[in-house]
């Protein structure tokens, strides 16, 4: 009897220790407070295959697959509040994954260091349009020494909605030609082009690898130039972050694409940066008062006032409406410079902005991808 009892007690003991045991665990956090978070859809995906939804376990607070079918290569995470991300391996999904997620207007890239120095953003230190120095930067300009800090980071809005791609040849010839235009059409894709000036044509020199706005009436024609046009769909919607028909497709045409993402803020703050109190609080508020153009204090709000001094004063200085600028706070991010290319090496891809999801889970794959503001073939 004891013995029998013995069995069970063992079979028992091995089903319960199995009973947590997935084929995949996900597990995400908010990237800024390193909080669970719930309430996300996070699913397997693959090349043109239906998406696979995976479960919650509210007891180990993460997101859960039993099983990984053939083809599946991908996981995805989708939230309202947060940036969509994921992970992508072809040669096999690890056991656990572990993904931090940020809200859309804040996104950074941990494998980024950021180092204060001469050559780095502002200009060479030539143009500053801060309107009161970062100690850090001052003392850069000063001593010509570079400064590391932890809590330096740029901060990106990623473009799901436009791919880019990389010619030699000028438009005419580009979207005149027939085999371009057939494949541009079978794909529904179209040049996106925006009165506002907020996406155009460009140019890329060369001889700097540097993207330059092209002026009206065409690109500035000059010795070793590639041009970039950006295209849509044409019924406006996103392109996946991995896996994208399109992408793939052009790729394997022998086109260059590039997923878009935009450098917004380069932050050199002394204390973290977080992205609830500086959009939601005093930029915010800043905004408000420049639409309505009223100064004072209490309109800016309370939130600014108390709570964000110090990251106003090392942007702004002290409050002058005339300071502030859209470019903050290099002079040179201007929309040519801060739009930033994602593109894998191997042009038979259908990887987007996963590519920057890919580094974030290990950098050591980093060589693999193309991720900058220039572009050198």
């Amino acid at each position: 009897m004891k013995k029998v009892l013995f069995v069970f007690s063992l079979v028992w003991f091995s089903a319960f220790s199995q009973k947590d045991v997935h084929a995949l665990t996900v597990y995400l956090s908010d990237a800024e407070t390193g909080k669970n978070v719930k309430g996300a859809k996070v699913t397997l995906e693959g090349f043109e295959i239906p998406a696979i939804e995976g479960k919650y376990d509210k007891k180990n607070k993460s997101y859960y697959f039993d099983n990984i079918p053939n083809g599946y290569n991908t996981v995805m995470t989708y939230h309202e509040k947060y940036n969509e991300k994921g992970f992508q391996n072809t040669a096999g999904l690890p056991k656990e994954l572990k993904i931090k997620l940020y809200v859309p207007i804040a996104v950074s890239y941990g494998f980024e260091k950021p180092v204060l120095s001469k050559e780095i953003g502002h200009s060479g230190g030539k143009k500053i349009n801060y309107a009161r120095m970062p100690k850090n930067l001052d003392m850069v300009l000063k001593t010509g020494k570079t400064v590391s800090n932890p809590n330096f980071r740029y901060i990106y809005v990623e473009d799901q909605y436009h791919i880019a791609i990389i010619s030699k040849y000028d438009s005419k010839q580009f979207f005149e030609n027939d085999t371009i235009k057939k494949i541009l059409d079978e794909l529904s894709l179209e040049e996106f082009e925006q009165n506002d000036g907020s996406y155009q044509k460009y140019a890329i020199d060369i001889a700097t690898g540097n993207l330059a706005s092209c002026k009206k009436g065409g690109c500035l024609i000059m010795n070793g130039v590639d041009y970039v046009y950006v295209l849509r769909k044409k019924e406006g919607a996103k392109f996946k972050r991995f896996n994208s028909p399109e992408i793939k497709k052009l790729r394997e045409k022998n086109f260059k694409v590039a997923a878009l993402t935009n450098r917004k803020l380069e932050y050199y703050g002394e204390a973290p940066f977080n992205a609830e109190r500086y959009y939601g609080g005093f930029y915010k508020n800043l905004m408000n008062a420049m639409q309505y153009h009223d100064f004072r204090p209490g309109k800016i709000g309370q939130a600014y006032w108390d709570t964000q001094q110090k990251e106003y004063k090392m942007y702004y200085g002290s409050f002058d409406p005339n300071s502030v600028s859209d470019n903050m706070p290099s002079s040179d991010d201007d929309i040519g410079y801060s739009i930033f290319f994602v593109i894998p090496k191997h042009n038979n891809s259908g990887i987007g902005l996963g590519v920057l999801d890919n580094i974030e889970a290990d950098d050591s794959t980093k060589d693999q991808y193309f991720f900058n503001n220039k572009y050198n073939n």
